[in-house]
């Protein structure tokens, strides 16, 4: 048995992987990226000044980050549940 196969708590082994591997995208999400993206995306530099996110998004609030959106379903309820801050998604 390898480092590697040692078992991990909740049946985890160590560098197993959990989520999909990544870089492949499927043909529904690149239809959605070229028909959304440019209403929805930002320029990362847009992110990083303060003024210049406030005028892409129209209000001035808190910035909330989710890291690996994926689906976006996880993103639109934590959205949902902060209406006060900008939760902004990053694949």
């Amino acid at each position: 048995m390898g480092p590697d196969d040692r078992e991990q708590p909740f049946g985890v082994r160590a560098g197993a992987r959990t989520t999909q591997r990544r870089g492949r995208m499927s043909p529904a999400k690149h239809a959605a990226i070229a028909e959304l993206g440019p209403s929805w995306m930002l320029d990362p530099a847009t992110l990083l000044d303060a003024g210049a996110r406030a005028r892409a998004l129209r209000r001035s609030a808190e910035l909330l980050l989710d890291i690996g959106g994926g689906t976006g379903e996880a993103t639109r309820a934590w959205a949902a549940a902060n209406p006060d801050c900008d939760v902004v998604a990053l694949e």
